[in-house]
C-alpha cells in the first residue's frame, strides 16, 4: 500500500482522478443493473421450484394430520416456509443493497423506476406469504419479474454511453489517460515487478509521447451471448480507433491463456 501511494504521489492529481472515474465507470458498464437482478434471479428460479414442491407436499401432510389444531397447522406451515424461504430472502436483500442505492445514471434511473416498486412488492410476498400452504402464489412475482428482465435484454442490442455511463462520457477530450494495452516498456509483465520498473511505466504514462484516449465512441454494443460481453471503442490521441471488450460475470483465465497463444 505505501509502495502505491508512493506511486501515485508521482503521478498528476488530474491523471489519477480521471483514472479513478475510468476504472469505476468501466465496472459499471461490465455489468448492468438489470444484469445483476437477472443473474441472481435466473440463479434461485431452480431452487424455489424444488422448495415449492417441497413445501406443498409438507402442507399437505400437515393438513391431513389428525391430531393438532387448524391453528397449529397453519403456525407449522408458516413457520416451516420461513425458514426454507430465508437464504433465497438473504441472497436477494444482499442484490437490493448492492443495487437499490441512490441512481447515479439515466440508465439506472429508468430501471428503478420500472422495477423498483414491482421487485419491492414480489420479495414482501416472498416474505410474508398469504397463504404458506400455497408457495407457488408467493413467487409468482419473482418469476413475472424475470421474465421481465429477461425478455428486456434479449431484445437489447446496444445502449448509448451517455446513458448509462455519462461521466465517463463528459471527461474532457483533453483528459490524459493512457490507452489501455498500448503503453508499455520492453519486458514488462514477465520479471519487471519491482519498484522501479513500476514507477517508470507510471511516469511514463504521463508523458507527451503517450497514446492516450481522446474520445468515447457513444454507441456500445452488447453481445447476445449468456454474459453480455460490452464492445467498446476508444478513439486514441494517435487518431486510431481501438475496440476493447468488456466482459464480467465470468472466468477471464481462458481469455488470458488464448491471448498468451495468440
Amino acid at each position: 500500500r505505501n509502495v502505491l501511494e508512493s506511486l501515485l504521489a508521482e503521478l498528476p492529481r488530474h491523471l489519477v482522478c480521471e483514472i479513478d472515474i475510468f476504472l469505476v465507470e468501466l465496472c459499471r458498464i461490465t455489468v448492468l443493473w438489470e444484469e445483476q437482478w437477472g443473474s441472481a434471479l435466473q440463479e434461485i428460479q431452480h431452487d424455489l421450484m424444488r422448495k415449492c414442491v417441497m413445501l406443498q407436499e409438507d402442507a399437505i401432510r400437515t393438513m391431513e394430520s389428525d391430531t393438532i389444531t387448524e391453528a397449529q397447522k397453519f403456525e407449522i406451515s408458516t413457520n416451516k416456509y420461513a425458514a426454507v424461504m430465508a437464504p433465497t430472502l438473504a441472497l436477494l436483500d444482499k442484490r437490493t443493497r448492492s443495487t437499490w442505492r441512490s441512481t447515479e445514471t439515466p440508465h439506472e434511473e429508468d430501471f428503478a423506476k420500472k422495477y423498483w416498486q414491482i421487485c419491492k412488492e414480489a420479495m414482501e410476498s416472498l416474505k410474508n406469504p398469504d397463504d404458506p400452504t400455497k408457495p407457488s402464489d408467493a413467487v409468482a412475482g419473482l418469476r413475472t419479474i424475470y421474465q421481465q428482465i429477461s425478455n428486456e435484454m434479449k431484445t437489447q442490442k446496444s445502449i448509448e454511453l451517455s446513458d448509462i455511463a455519462p461521466r465517463l462520457h463528459s471527461l474532457k477530450r483533453e483528459a490524459s489517460i493512457p490507452m489501455p494495452g498500448r503503453n508499455t516498456i520492453s519486458g514488462f509483465g514477465r520479471h519487471h515487478s519491482s519498484y522501479n520498473s513500476l514507477n517508470e511505466i507510471l511516469l511514463r504514462s504521463s508523458s507527451d509521447d503517450t497514446c492516450s484516449i481522446a474520445a468515447f465512441v457513444e454507441d456500445v454494443s452488447i453481445l447476445p451471448t449468456k454474459t453480455r460481453p460490452k464492445r467498446m471503442d476508444f478513439v486514441g490521441s494517435n487518431g486510431i480507433t481501438f475496440t476493447y471488450l468488456l466482459k464480467g460475470r465470468e472466468d477471464l483465465r481462458l481469455d488470458e491463456r488464448l491471448m498468451q497463444l495468440l
